[in-house]
């Protein structure tokens, strides 16, 4: 029997979200950990919690390296994306924006 669709919509009740947030962030972990073990990949995962508590999970040996690693290849990806002339613009930006927040909250885990 399967399950039925979970309507997404923030939870009203602060109780319910916190356990709603706690299992799902266990499941997602989970998730990683398996992602990086069946295919022999790098993960990296960064949670901030409502209350802004940092959980985080790195399959490789660091997650500065990670990050570093990360870093290096957005710089090479934002370079290649100038020579060829930004033909398309509008995924340009919306991954540089994305890449940018990503960018500030790597800083802050850093710290």
């Amino acid at each position: 029997m399967g399950r039925g669709k979970v309507q997404l919509k923030r939870i009203d009740d602060k109780i319910r979200r916190q356990v709603t947030f706690s299992k799902r962030r266990t499941g997602l972990m989970k998730k990683a950990r398996e992602l990086s073990v069946l295919c022999g990949v790098d993960v990296g995962l960064v949670i901030f919690s409502p209350k802004g508590r940092l959980y985080e999970f790195c399959s490789g040996e660091s997650f500065g390296k990670l990050v570093e690693r990360y870093q290096i290849h957005n710089d090479e990806e934002i370079g290649a994306s100038k020579d060829a002339g930004g033909t398309d613009k509008k995924n340009n930006s919306e991954g540089s924006g994305l890449r940018t927040g990503a960018n500030q909250s790597l800083k802050m885990i850093q710290r």
